[in-house]
């Protein structure tokens, strides 16, 4: 067990099949840390450690596989965080600025489901948690904030 220091973690991505799901666990949207249980944050973070540690046995565990980065909320550190994961794990990260996007002019629900037929998962960083919502209704394997 290690000591953690206060944080915070915007959104998860936990997909069917994914190699990181914890063994035990079912496929889940994690939007709060007070969803979870001690034990399996404790499990979280001690998996979030294999990865960092062994960084050569996770090279290829997203092969192949795409992560749509949908920001209607700017973050550097996200965005940056999500893209470099992506490669280190072999998968591609896709970023999409809502702005410059369809999402501003037809409904939330059918981008995200016409999105979902061309990405493995989608992480968004929205504004309104009521567009984060219908995301996720359109879509099992939608994670995402809304601050």
């Amino acid at each position: 067990m290690v000591a953690l220091k206060a944080f915070s973690i915007k959104f998860i991505i936990v997909g069917r099949g994914s190699p990181f799901l914890v063994r035990g666990w079912t496929k889940m949207h994690l939007i709060s840390f007070r969803e979870l249980s001690g034990k399996q944050l404790n499990q979280l973070v001690d998996m979030g450690i294999e990865v960092k540690n062994n960084p050569e046995k996770f090279a290829e565990k997203l092969h192949g596989k795409s992560l749509a980065l949908v920001f209607q909320k700017t973050s550097t550190r996200t965005r940056v965080a999500f893209e470099v994961a992506m490669t280190q794990l072999g998968g591609h990260g896709l970023y999409i600025d809502w702005r410059t996007t369809n999402f501003t002019l037809a409904d939330i629900f059918d981008e995200t489901k016409y999105l979902s037929r061309n990405v493995d998962c989608i992480m968004a960083r929205l504004l309104l948690n009521e567009d984060l919502q219908k995301m996720i209704a359109s879509r099992q394997d939608v994670l995402g904030s809304a601050i």
